[in-house]
């Protein structure tokens, strides 16, 4: 015996074939590409059960299923009322990656204008973030500090210290007002 209901919620079927004591289910539903889809089979007094989760087959999105009647029978789905499809998760609705942010104090800076040594400004040419600070006559710089990436401004390495400010890690470097490396780099950052 063989019963058809359309998928509330979306555009497709669930089709349920009797073989013995199984029950033989299974769903199509046009691929939109949107996200991931899950089927249930819908019973007496809002009774539901989750059928699982759609894939691609064919250019469309199928779920099939092989279930015990006794089981269905026990949870109040047997005889089925309907089925229904809900998207559980989207494709592409992820949060926009954070803005960059800088130890306290400091604002974003461009290294072209802040390192007064030719040598030091063309290594920093690639850098994508870096923070400064004017204290007094000096002005600290600020990288972000990765360990698996390739040190920044290598010829500064000797001049460099890595220094922790709000849970993250920097390495930093003294300017005096020319945009020379001042020695040695600070302990700290606020």
């Amino acid at each position: 015996m063989e019963w058809t209901y359309p998928l509330v919620g979306g555009q497709g079927t669930l089709a349920l074939r009797q073989v013995g004591e199984e029950i033989q289910a299974c769903a199509q539903m046009g691929d939109d590409g949107l996200g991931l889809y899950k089927g249930w089979l819908t019973g007496r007094g809002g009774a539901e059960f989750q059928l699982g989760t759609f894939l691609p087959e064919g250019g469309k999105l199928v779920l099939r299923r092989t279930l015990r009647r006794a089981a269905l029978e026990r949870q109040g789905l047997w005889p089925p009322e309907g089925a229904k499809v809900r998207r559980t998760f989207t494709f592409g609705n992820t949060p926009p990656p954070k803005k960059p942010q800088g130890p306290p104090g400091f604002v974003r800076a461009d290294p072209r204008e802040m390192l007064g040594d030719r040598v030091l400004r063309e290594s920093g040419r690639d850098l994508s973030v870096l923070w400064a600070k004017k204290v007094g006559q000096e002005t600290l710089l600020a990288v972000p500090y990765q360990p698996a990436k390739p040190f920044p401004m290598v010829p500064a390495f000797c001049l460099m210290a890595v220094v922790e400010a709000s849970g993250t890690r920097w390495l930093c470097l003294r300017l005096d007002e020319r945009g020379w490396p001042v020695l040695p780099p600070p302990e700290r950052l606020d």
